[in-house]
This record gives structure tokens, C-alpha cells and sequence, in this order.
């Protein structure tokens, strides 16, 4: 009696189509008595069918009367004692001796399948350096992943002559039709899907599955859309509702989607009959943080998206954003990391953002402080990058009480980047600093920026990720991350420095996101040219700066525009502050010059909007206000308080008439008006400086 798995091998194999050269390629290997390659790498995007060559490769072991194993790496642990527990229940064994022994008793090549290769990142240096080169000579290992060899497999003399790299491509057109016709699609359709499909895969598939609910359907795509666009197109209107269609598209816009993100931006009370819907298609997966769609289903549904309406499209963009916004607010550690990469990713396609970032969320590290056993590490890694001259600057700086250096580091490697953060307020201004780049840096800021008291100025001195430095990869998009989030989240901070090698690579990022190269601070460090961006955050504070990213990204605006974040806030000095609180309270009821007050666009005012400015000078007025209750409500300062009334809110006439009336001599007047005025700026400034 045939069983379920046979009547599924035969339902595949009758639609497996095509892969010619790739199959004869690995016949060839297996009848080689000594394997001129021991690695077999197959790569290609999500949907190009990849799993389903590795299924046929399976069948033509079995035909072969070859040994093989199967491995999805989806289903591994990834670490080293995940990966042998995996090949231990693979083989039904018990240790890892055992499997071992398997591989070494065998006549003929085994074959060991690595399925979703690229969900084993963490172990990639292990299995290149220490797990494979363990095996025999006659095993052969095919690895399977989204991604192309990393270079350290390319880059090893060792490797090079024992790894072939095989990148899958779509379908030739005879090709696909051939598996049109398995999938009893009518011939007079096959032009028409070619010419629309190119091949692809999984395109391909969905096509001869609309020909299974609609049999008679004439397939005639428009011409201005894309494959995938149309077909999503067709698939959504199998939405029971706009509602479910709706969702559909949040989904595709976000890395992942929640139930309550989904109730949020659809401003649903219950959410969960439409949450549950989503998880039931078939192009739906989901994780331990949400949903999420194919890789070529979300593609294609925010494609379909712009161009259908892309008012729709900026109007979901915004209330997603604004979702993750709120939730930075409420958040912190972890969790608030978490926002900040599903915010990021809202901007993954915009041309001054996609090239700088690994989009896949990074759950392979963790972010620690350094402890005295990374110091050695560290330095070495300063050395490769920057030189040893480098290094006693790094060394100079590492027990400093200004700074701080956050590691990241992961189960293979303890010391897979990190960052050094100064914060320069905390160094004396007669204190020799060993380090002339950072002291070049402190008289820009000081000669520039004019800290006021309490406010934080932080330099990023060095980041990088063991390996590959600052080059775009999983540490790197992470340190960005954390960077990030240390804007957000440092009470004070006025002003930051950020280095990076090669300034000129990061221009269209980093003015994008308003940090402005310093040309004066360029310096060189190993042959490479170095340089500082910075931002002050006084004009513009870290909420307003990501709600100026979101009107950017609405506005599909990128920093190759030459256009840059606008101040949005006024930075004034102690002195001017004060003239801008007494000007405020001799024109409180002079409202058309209180329009005009600086004070209206100081940071301790940021909540107003700098467009209505008849609702700022309300705001401001309920300011001074507050501060004139607070003297009021002082036994110590009522007379005070009195003074200021009589003299601003409800004044008797001039000064002289004011302290005829208070019954004071006018140079006491003058004196209790000054110390007056000076409380509310006291009281003002504080919250100035502090918020």
C-alpha cells in the first residue's frame, strides 16, 4: 500500500521542472571516485526554488544508492550543540561518535543537506573552520541559502578548490512553459504568463494556481505592472473585505505585524478575527514577534501599492510609523531596539537608507559593557583598522570616567564589535588629552556649539565589527541601532559626533538623517581617510527628528535632494534666554510681539508648533504663568510675585508708578524687579536645559 509521503514525492516530482544543468552537475560529483568538491553551495532569493532542487537532489541520491542526510536550518539550534543534536536525530543516534562513524564506514559519497543554510549565520565560522574540515574526503556537504558565500569562503586558499558555488536563476522560457504545461495551464496562455512571469519561480507557481480556481480565466496582465504586482492583484481580491485588504498591506509594510499594531493604525477595537485571517494564508509566516509575508509576496504588495494609491500608501506609512514612534516612547532596553528596527525598516526603500543596513532583524548577538578580558581583543581590532598609534589613543581613553565601550558579542565569538562613547562635558577644560583627534574635536564643539550647564556633548570614537570594521553587516546595522537609541534616550544630550572611515561613502545616509560632515576634523588612520559628523540636538530634538524622517519618507525625499532637516529649534545662550524672559513678560499682553520672541522656539516650547504661532503664544503665556504661580505659592517669594503682577500682567503704569504703589524706593524697585525676573528664568531655564 502506497503511503502519504510516496503519493507527495510523485506530486512533486511530476512538477519539478527544469534545473538541467544544476542536477547533472551533482551526478557528476556523486560518481566521482575522489570528489573534487567537497562543498556544493547553492544560492538564490526566497521563492526561486530552491527546496525544491534540494528534493530532487535527494531523489537522484536514492537512485544512486547514496547515503544522504537532510538538514533544514529552520529547525537547528544555532549553536555547536544545536547543530550535532540535530545530526543526532537525523540519524537516530545518539552521539556524536556515532555520527561520525556513519559518515566514515560509508563506500560510497555521502551527502550531508543544509536546507536554509543562512539561518546558521552564527555558525558559520565554526562549521567553515572547524566542523567540516573533521569530515571525509568522500563526504559531500550542499549548502542551501538566500545568500552568496560570505568572502571568507572565497577569500581561504584552502576552500577555494573545494567549494562550487551554484546560484540558481529563473527558469528559461521553454522551461517554464513545460511547467505550465504540468500544471495543465492551456498553451494559448503560456506567451502571455512568459512574457509577464520572466520565469520566475515562484511568479510561475502563482499563476498556474489562479488557473486552478479560475479554469477559463484569459490571462491578460497590464502592461504597466509588474509580474508579482498583478498577481497580487488577482490574490487580493480574494480579501473578504477592504478591511482584510487593509490589513494585508500593513502587513506587507512592516517587518513583522502584531494584533495590536494592526488595531492601532486600522483604530479597531478588536483586531483579532482579521489577525487571524492573515496567519491563514498561505504566503504568511510567522515568528515568536508577529506575522510577516513571503519576501516576494511583500515586494510585490507594496509595488502593487504605490502605484495603485499612493495617497493609501503614505497614509498607512504615517500611522505605522507614528505606532512605533508612541511605542519608543514607552519603551526602553530591548523592547525599544526591537521598534527601532521595525521604524528603520519602514525606510528600507528609500535610496538614501537601503544600501546602508542588513534588514534582517539581528537575534544572534547581545550588547555588553566591557570587561577587562575584552581589553586585548579590542585593541588588536583597533590595530587592524586604525594602526598601532590607534591603539594608544583607544588604550588612553579606556579608563577614563568619560567613557564607556558597549561590546556585542555572540555564543562563537565574545567579542564581535564594539563601541567607544566620550562624553566630553565630563572632561576639565585644563586636562591633557592624549588624543589629539578627540581634543580637536572638544575645541570644535566648544568654539561652535557653546554648551550650556547640564547639557551632554558625546563623541562615537570608534565602532566597528570584528572582521569586516564598518562595513554593512549585521553588527554594523545593530550598532547603528544602539546608536540610535542612545539619541533618544541620553537626558540632555546637545550634541554628538559620529566617526567613520571613508566620509564620503556615508554622506547620503548620515545627511539624510540631518548630521552634517566636519570637514576641519578629517584626519587618516592607516592610509584611510576618517572624519566626524555631528548633529545638534538642541535644534532639533530627537522626537522631532523622527517625525521630520517620516514627513521625509511620505514625501519621498532622500539626501541626494540636497535637502537636509531644518531647525526646528532655536538654541539660545544663558544671556539671551534671560533678555527673551524678560521681553516675553513686559509684552505679555502685546501678543503680536510676543510672536516674535525667541523664546517661542526654544526647546522647553518644542511641543508647539512653529506654524501657529497664535497657539505658541498661548503656550508660552501659560509658561509664564506657571512660573509667576510657583512665586506666588512661596511664602518666601509672594512679595515678588506681586511685583511682577503689578509690573507685567496687571501693571499700574510706568515703573516709577509701579514702586510708588508697591511703596517701595524705586532703587529697591529695580533691584526686587531684577531678582524677580530672574526666578522665572531660573524657573524656565531648567526646563530648558533639563528636558
Amino acid at each position: 500500500m502506497a503511503r502519504i509521503a510516496d503519493i507527495l514525492t510523485k506530486a512533486r516530482k511530476q512538477h519539478f521542472t527544469g534545473r538541467e544543468s544544476e542536477l547533472a552537475e551533482f551526478q557528476e560529483l556523486l560518481t566521482e571516485k575522489c570528489l573534487s568538491s567537497n562543498i556544493l553551495f547553492i544560492y538564490g532569493p526566497a521563492g526561486q526554488g530552491k527546496t525544491s532542487l534540494l528534493r530532487e537532489l535527494t531523489e537522484r541520491c536514492l537512485q544512486a544508492h547514496n547515503l544522504y542526510m537532510y538538514i533544514d536550518g529552520r529547525d537547528v539550534i544555532p549553536s555547536t550543540a544545536g547543530f550535532y543534536e540535530a545530526l543526532c536525530d537525523a540519524l537516530n543516534v545518539t552521539t556524536t561518535q556515532e555520527v561520525m562513524d556513519v559518515f566514515e564506514k560509508t563506500d560510497r559519497t555521502f551527502v550531508l543537506f543544509i536546507d536554509n543554510y543562512h539561518k546558521l549565520a552564527p555558525l558559520e565560522n565554526w562549521l567553515r573552520e572547524e566542523f567540516l574540515p573533521q569530515l571525509p574526503e568522500s563526504l559531500l556537504t550542499v549548502l542551501c541559502s538566500r545568500n552568496a558565500p560570505s568572502p571568507q569562503w572565497i577569500a581561504d586558499p584552502g576552500w577555494q578548490n573545494l567549494i562550487k558555488v551554484m546560484p540558481l536563476r529563473n527558469l528559461s522560457p521553454s522551461e517554464s512553459s513545460v511547467y505550465l504545461q504540468k500544471r495543465n495551464v492551456p498553451t494559448e496562455q503560456h506567451q502571455k504568463i512568459l512574457d509577464f512571469t520572466h520565469g520566475h519561480p515562484l511568479a510561475l507557481s502563482l499563476v498556474a494556481d489562479l488557473f486552478i480556481q479560475h479554469p477559463g480565466k484569459d490571462f491578460s496582465p497590464e502592461e504597466s505592472q509588474d509580474v508579482i504586482q498583478t498577481l497580487l492583484e488577482h490574490f487580493s481580491l480574494k480579501s473578504p473585505s477592504p478591511a482584510h485588504k487593509t490589513a494585508l498591506e500593513i502587513c506587507a509594510l512592516t517587518y513583522v505585524i502584531t494584533e495590536s499594531l494592526l488595531a492601532s493604525v486600522m483604530e479597531l477595537e478588536d483586531a483579532s478575527e482579521i489577525f487571524e485571517w492573515l496567519k491563514s494564508l498561505s504566503f504568511i509566516e510567522y515568528n515568536k514577534f508577529g506575522l510577516y509575508p513571503h519576501d516576494l509576496v511583500r515586494e510585490s504588495l507594496l509595488a502593487d501599492l504605490k502605484w495603485r494609491n499612493p495617497d493609501w500608501f503614505s497614509h498607512l506609512y504615517n500611522k505605522t510609523a507614528n505606532y512605533y514612534i508612541r511605542k519608543l516612547e514607552d519603551s526602553s532596553g530591548e523592547e525599544q531596539q526591537k521598534f527601532l528596527f521595525a521604524l528603520t525598516y519602514l525606510q528600507r526603500k528609500n535610496p538614501a537608507v537601503r544600501s546602508f543596513y542588513h534588514w534582517e532583524e539581528n537575534n544572534e548577538y547581545w550588547v555588553d559593557l566591557m570587561k577587562p578580558d575584552d581589553v586585548k581583543p579590542l585593541a588588536k581590532m583597533v590595530e587592524e583598522f586604525y594602526g598601532t598609534e590607534s591603539v594608544k589613543r583607544f588604550k588612553f581613553w579606556l579608563n577614563h570616567p568619560a567613557t564607556q565601550v558597549w561590546v556585542w558579542r555572540s555564543p562563537l565569538n565574545p567579542q564581535s564589535g564594539f563601541v567607544m562613547r566620550i562624553n566630553t562635558n565630563e572632561i576639565a577644560p585644563d586636562e591633557k588629552i592624549n588624543d589629539d583627534i578627540v581634543q580637536n574635536a572638544i575645541d570644535y564643539v566648544n568654539r561652535d556649539f557653546h554648551l550650556r550647564k547640564g547639557e551632554v556633548s558625546t563623541i562615537f570614537r570608534f565602532w566597528m565589527a570584528a572582521g569586516t570594521h564598518q562595513n554593512i553587516s549585521k553588527i554594523q546595522s545593530s550598532i547603528f541601532l544602539f546608536i540610535t537609541q542612545y539619541y533618544l534616550t541620553t537626558k540632555g544630550l546637545a550634541v554628538h559626533l559620529l566617526t567613520v572611515s571613508n566620509p564620503d561613502y556615508w554622506k547620503v545616509l548620515l545627511n539624510y538623517y540631518g548630521m552634517e560632515h566636519v570637514p576641519s576634523l578629517d584626519y587618516v588612520a592607516n592610509n584611510i581617510p576618517r572624519g566626524f559628523y555631528v548633529h545638534d540636538w538642541r535644534k532639533v530634538p530627537p522626537k522631532l527628528w523622527l517625525s521630520s524622517l517620516v514627513r521625509k519618507e511620505k514625501t519621498g525625499t532622500s539626501a541626494t535632494s540636497a535637502d537636509k532637516l531644518k531647525p526646528e529649534v532655536a538654541v539660545l545662550t544663558e544671556q539671551e534666554f534671560f533678555q527673551s524672559v524678560y521681553s516675553a513678560l513686559k509684552d505679555y499682553h502685546h501678543e503680536h510681539k510676543l510672536e516674535n520672541n525667541p523664546l517661542l522656539h526654544s526647546k522647553f516650547m518644542r511641543n508647539g508648533s512653529a506654524e501657529d504661532k497664535t497657539d505658541n503664544v498661548v503656550r508660552l503665556k501659560e509658561k509664564l504663568d506657571e512660573a509667576l504661580k510657583k512665586l506666588e505659592d512661596s511664602p518666601r517669594y509672594d512679595r515678588l510675585h506681586r511685583l511682577l503682577y503689578r509690573t507685567f500682567i496687571n501693571p499700574v503704569g510706568s515703573q516709577e508708578q509701579t514702586a510708588e504703589f508697591l511703596q517701595l524706593p524705586f532703587s529697591t524697585y529695580r533691584r526686587h524687579l531684577k531678582k524677580a525676573v530672574t526666578l522665572v528664568f531660573e524657573h524656565l531655564w531648567k526646563q530648558e536645559t533639563s528636558s
